[in-house]
């Protein structure tokens, strides 16, 4: 998003920072760097320290926040001071911004913050060509079945549950990783390459993801359906605006996933409705935030 606006300058700080007195430390680093942009664009856990920094100033600042849920395990000093900041930025909509990737999470925040609140949606945007290959790859037999990239923070419990029943269906499972780790009685395929990782995405019959939290987005459910695999989710958040653009599968229950694979004929890929999200399309998000800029 920064490149499409315009020249940028990047000022990195160390993502894992933890406990209070680190959280401190962060803050005052973000607080004393100096620069001559602008536009600032930061992340909320530099909002305070940036919209301090620059309050006497006429920069205008541009919050980017992906999702919103208090089951994503993110402390709860974060989200209080996230609370405090957008109720704030609400009171002054020409200096200050949110962006979001859906549209679902521009509702949920003006929902609670008011309609003051400025925000506009900027999605993750593909190089569609680039998957179209994809598309013509024959599905592997057995039926292979992708369950997304392997993560701590994913539900195990109802992926064992749904790798057993899907095994004794004959279906072969597996999570994506690109990293090598072993975890037991938990199928992970290491992928050195992301054309490897598409390649075989592309060969599975069906991406299934299930939800513990309201995501932005959801990167690996957008790559699934350009290289032509369908998705069955449980959704949430911005999820649900992808599943619903692609045509996918939005599920309310385990069950749910077992009438959907005897079902002999797939719902089509609506490629079309994603077709909105290539980079070619970028004007289109980047002009709403530009002319707000230029207020």
């Amino acid at each position: 998003m920064c490149k499409n606006l315009g020249e940028t300058q990047e000022v990195r700080f160390e993502k894992n920072f933890r406990g209070f007195w680190q959280w401190i430390l962060l803050f005052f680093k973000a607080f004393i760097v100096k620069n001559n942009a602008e536009v600032i664009v930061t992340v909320a856990r530099l909002a305070w320290p940036v919209l301090l920094r620059n309050a006497l100033q006429k920069r205008k600042i541009i919050l980017v926040e992906h999702k919103d849920d208090s089951n994503d395990g993110k402390p709860k000093l974060y989200r209080i001071l996230l609370g405090n900041y957008l109720k704030y930025i609400a009171k002054h909509p020409n200096k200050y911004n949110l962006v979001v990737v859906s549209k679902y999470w521009k509702q949920y925040f003006q929902n609670i913050y008011g309609t003051s609140l400025q925000v506009h949606v900027y999605p993750n945007l593909f190089h569609s060509e680039k998957y179209y290959f994809f598309r013509d790859i024959s599905k592997k037999e057995p039926a292979l079945i992708h369950l997304g990239m392997y993560s701590e923070k994913a539900d195990l419990k109802a992926y064992l549950k749904l790798i057993y029943a899907l095994k004794q269906k004959g279906y072969s499972c597996y999570f994506s990783s690109s990293t090598e780790q072993e975890i037991v009685d938990v199928p992970i395929s290491y992928f050195p390459t992301h054309e490897a990782y598409v390649k075989q995405m592309a060969r599975s019959a069906y991406t299934i993801i299930l939800n513990r939290v309201n995501e932005g987005w959801t990167r690996l459910v957008h790559e699934s359906f350009l290289c032509g695999t369908q998705v069955i989710s449980t959704g949430g958040g911005g999820l649900n605006d992808l599943l619903a653009c692609g045509n996918g599968y939005k599920i309310q229950a385990l069950d749910e996933i077992w009438n959907i694979l005897k079902t002999s004929e797939i719902k089509p890929i609506d490629y079309s409705s994603l077709e909105q999200f290539d980079v070619r399309n970028k004007e289109i998000f980047v002009q709403p935030i530009l002319q707000w800029i230029q207020k």
